[in-house]
């Protein structure tokens, strides 16, 4: 039980460091960052990885979002290996043992998986109890600000 514990906190402590990274210096405007997967739902084994939603307030086309940031986490986060998965579509991020998959969302898909996990597992306390642990702000209800 330690082991799960020690990860789970290492793991929180990453995403709280990576959140705030990404909104405040990434060089873009990020409208929202949210937990997705089993760390999210709370079904993860010690080795799960991250999974991290975002989405930009600005126009963009993800190939130069993902070329932008890509050499800021290296140097944000030294030591850290940084690379794009085999599709393109997500930033792999491993960093001191642990494992994140970084992926741009369009503001659209982002809040209605955002709003998918709010609506559909509220009625479970075990989804409540995590969503309040992730700092998780309803204003107004079918609008999700992600706050760590």
């Amino acid at each position: 039980m330690g082991e799960r514990r020690e990860y789970a906190q290492r793991y929180k402590k990453l995403w709280v460091s990576l959140s705030n990274w990404l909104k405040n210096s990434s060089g873009w405007k990020v409208g929202g960052v949210a937990k997705e997967g089993s760390r999210r739902e709370g079904v993860f084994k010690n080795k799960s990885d991250l999974d991290m939603d975002f989405w930009i307030s600005d126009p963009y086309q993800k190939k130069k979002v993902y070329d932008d940031i890509m050499p800021k986490l290296r140097k944000s986060y030294k030591g850290s290996q940084v690379q794009k998965g085999r599709s393109e579509n997500v930033i792999k991020f491993a960093y001191n043992g642990l494992k994140v998959d970084i992926v741009l969302l369009p503001k659209k898909e982002f809040e209605k998986k955002a709003n998918k996990y709010i609506y559909g597992e509220l009625n479970n306390f075990a989804s409540l109890r995590l969503l309040l642990s992730y700092h998780l702000d309803i204003t107004p209800l079918n609008k999700a600000v992600f706050c760590p």
